[in-house]
Formats: C-alpha cells, sequence, structure tokens
C-alpha cells in the first residue's frame, strides 16, 4: 500500500511539473490605439511587402516638418484600430526636417510583429515617440500575403 501511495504521489508530482512547464497559446490582449493625429499636411504613400514598408512623406504645409524614426503597426479589426504586439525593436533616434514642397522616404521594418494576418494595416510615424503628432501611412494585406500599399498620385 505505501508503494502504490508513493507511486501516486510520483506522478501527481510529474503532472503538476509537465503543466506547469506547458508554454500558453493564449491570444494576446490586444490594445485600442488612443493617438492624435498631426495637423500639418503632410501626405504619405507606402510600398513594401509583408516584411517591410518605405513611407513617402511629402510636406505640402508651407512650414518645415520635424519628424523621428519611431513607428509603430496596427491593425483594424471591427473598425477600431490596435496595436499589433510585437518583439522588442530598435530604432534609430534621429530627428528629420522636411522642407516645404519637399519628399523624404524611410523603411520600416515589420519583422519584430510576426507573420501578418489578411487585413488592414498602418504605419503610426513621424511623431517622434509623441502620442499627440503621429501620420499614417496605411496597407493591407490580402489572403494571399499579397501587399497593396498607396503611391503618389503625382
Amino acid at each position: 500500500m505505501r508503494k502504490a501511495v508513493y507511486v501516486l504521489a510520483i506522478v501527481l508530482a510529474s503532472c503538476l511539473i509537465s503543466c506547469s512547464c506547458s508554454k500558453s497559446k493564449k491570444k494576446p490582449d490586444y490594445v485600442p490605439v488612443d493617438e492624435g493625429i498631426g495637423t500639418m499636411d503632410i501626405a504619405l504613400y507606402v510600398t513594401g511587402d509583408s516584411q517591410a514598408v518605405t513611407v513617402e512623406f511629402v510636406n505640402r504645409d508651407d512650414e518645415p516638418w520635424h519628424f523621428g524614426e519611431y513607428y509603430k503597426l496596427e491593425f483594424l479589426r471591427d473598425g477600431t484600430w490596435y496595436y499589433v504586439p510585437s518583439e522588442d525593436y530598435a530604432v534609430h533616434d534621429l530627428a528629420h526636417e522636411l522642407a516645404p514642397n519637399q519628399k523624404d522616404s524611410l523603411t520600416y521594418d515589420l519583422t519584430p510583429f510576426g507573420k501578418l494576418d489578411a487585413g488592414d494595416y498602418r504605419i503610426a510615424c513621424g511623431g517622434g515617440g509623441d502620442n499627440n503628432n503621429n501620420y499614417y501611412a496605411y496597407f493591407h494585406i490580402t489572403d494571399k500575403n499579397e501587399f497593396i500599399g498607396t503611391t503618389p498620385t503625382e
């Protein structure tokens, strides 16, 4: 009888250890976006693929525009924008100035966000980390993992 109790205790301990060590595949809690849109007349055009996008900025304002390389990726679900969870990633802490009627572009790495599901996305960029001064570059990933961006119409 004692031997059976020991065997049962070992089996239960093994089960508890294996259960506590298993990795959970819980879906991430998606956080809705709460950011303001920049007030300058800046046009954004996006090209790329599901690994990286290049955003072309056109300053249509009368004043120079100052922007940084910080960015976030967001997705649209049921009419609400959410942050795409990511691994840690780094950006250059550089400031740029774009004179009126001038163009510039930056390329943003999408690999820290993993495989993107089909849907509507946008890069929140230009604000230098300032949540009240973002500009958005929109794109779509199809069911066949094809990239559809926006190109300049000029």
